[in-house]
């Protein structure tokens, strides 16, 4: 359920729902050909997965929240780390299923149709590490019980990555004020859920502050690394913006993977990337 959320609007809503998973089982057959095509998802895929290989390991078991369509699952496996696939959306889930049958490594991905809240109660092993990436855990409403139920499957000293959509993203803000719509330049600085559209359903979300992970998150993980991501280059959903920046997109990604893991650059982006540990 990668959220490729890309039409928003700036209402409060009630707490999260079913709407996610309505939305993701539509846009599920679509999402490969739209979302991945884009050369902005391309970076950051490329990004995150080079994070993903440097704290999980040949022979790891890992925990995939939000899974999408498998893109990442696949990619872990042809490394040899057995990936656990799940997902709220069944439709989404399907689809990776369908993918792991035509794959060499196939052995090495399981899947299942799993939403947030019913981790507590899964049966499952322990694993080496966990990851959720791009924006999944934005359609989660309780941060805190989530890390509760993650402290329970993944192994002290074990790894866990997450890909959110951040609070502060400069090029939205910037976009946004360029546009001359001031109101919509805050809109992830609501503390409360958003709502935003896909495929034509409304998903509420939160965009979580790094404070707000931290406390979600400890005393069972430790935050060991963050990263800020498009922070000054055009996220996935400008789709435009790679063709009208033309050659000056590659000093701005040149500028960027130098500073997007140093304060206070590592805390802004339309996503950010956070490496938290297991306590032991």
């Amino acid at each position: 359920m990668e959220a490729n959320l890309r039409s928003f609007t700036d209402s409060s809503s009630p707490p999260l729902n079913d709407s996610s998973r309505v939305a993701f089982n539509s846009a599920a057959s679509s999402y490969d050909a739209h979302f991945e095509s884009f050369p902005a998802t391309r970076r950051l895929r490329s990004l995150i997965q080079a994070r993903l290989l440097s704290i999980f390991k040949t022979g790891d078991s890992v925990l995939e929240l939000n899974c999408g369509t498998g893109t990442d699952a696949l990619f872990l496996a042809r490394h040899g780390i057995r990936v656990h696939a799940t997902d709220g959306s069944p439709a989404m889930v399907e689809i990776v299923r369908a993918k792991a049958k035509d794959f060499a490594e196939s052995s090495l991905v399981t899947t299942a149709v799993l939403p947030f809240d019913k981790l507590r109660t899964a049966d499952l092993r322990p694993f080496d590490g966990a990851f959720s990436n791009l924006g999944g855990l934005n359609c989660c409403h309780d941060l805190a019980f989530l890390a509760e139920s993650l402290g329970k499957l993944i192994k002290p000293g074990g790894y866990l990555l997450v890909c959110l959509l951040g609070c502060l993203s400069p090029w939205e803000i910037s976009s946004f004020i360029l546009r001359g719509k001031l109101g919509d330049a805050r809109r992830r600085l609501n503390a409360t859920a958003t709502t935003v559209h896909v495929q034509g359903v409304s998903v509420p979300i939160r965009y979580y502050s790094n404070e707000e992970i931290r406390r979600a998150f400890q005393p069972t993980f430790t935050i060991r690394y963050k990263q800020g991501l498009n922070i000054i280059t055009p996220p996935p959903a400008s789709v435009d913006a790679d063709r009208r920046l033309g050659w000056i997109l590659q000093p701005l990604q040149w500028i960027e993977d130098r500073i997007c893991s140093l304060p206070p650059f590592n805390r802004l982006g339309d996503h950010v990337l956070i490496v938290l540990e297991r306590q032991q």
